[in-house]
């Protein structure tokens, strides 16, 4: 199984990605993580540092190296941007399963309020749920059009998210099987 997680912060991607990695016996890797481990920084200070150009680059740097690592199996956490470059769109094609997790403004504003990790704002906007307005606006259409999956993580707990991902992806093959058999 080779399956992405996109989505903005806060939609649960981390934690579904350990899951789904546990039950499908495969790596996780986290983009963010990988892009810190190698700057040897957080992302707040490497932005600030050098730039959003300079960690997009990494990012897509990243992204290429850990599907060459993985080609037989992943469950890949990727940052909430990553998907605005073009070159990492069609890298996340050679997935299996590209994995849209959304959630409303507010639930996602809600669920990062109280995250430690400090993290880079991304607009101008004053308040969380502003800026996540602002952010999903441009990237919802890219998330959706990528995405073969959307799952819908407003009310779900990460166990019942990676089971809806599971679920899906088995009725996919079966159908799948079935127009092939």
């Amino acid at each position: 199984m080779r399956l992405a997680l996109i989505g903005p912060r806060g939609s649960g991607k981390s934690t579904v990605a350990r899951l789904l990695a546990e039950r499908g016996g495969v790596p996780v890797v986290s983009t963010d993580a990988r892009v810190r481990e190698k700057a040897e920084s957080t992302i707040e200070a490497l932005v600030e540092v050098r730039g959003w150009a300079y960690f997009r680059e990494m990012e897509t740097q990243v992204l290429q190296e850990v599907l060459a690592e993985h080609p037989d199996g992943l469950v890949l956490d990727t940052g909430g941007g990553l998907i605005l470059d073009p070159n990492n769109r069609e890298d996340l094609g050679s997935m299996d399963h590209v994995v849209y997790m959304h959630a409303d403004p507010e639930i996602l504003a809600a669920r990062i309020a109280g995250e430690t990790e400090d993290r880079p704002a991304l607009t101008d906007a004053r308040r969380p749920v502003d800026e996540i307005r602002r952010v999903l606006a441009e990237r919802e259409p890219i998330y959706r059009n990528l995405a073969s999956i959307v799952i819908e993580t407003d009310e779900a707990t990460p166990e019942q998210v990676c089971g809806q991902i599971l679920d899906e992806i088995e009725k996919r093959a079966a159908a799948e099987k079935g127009a092939t058999g």
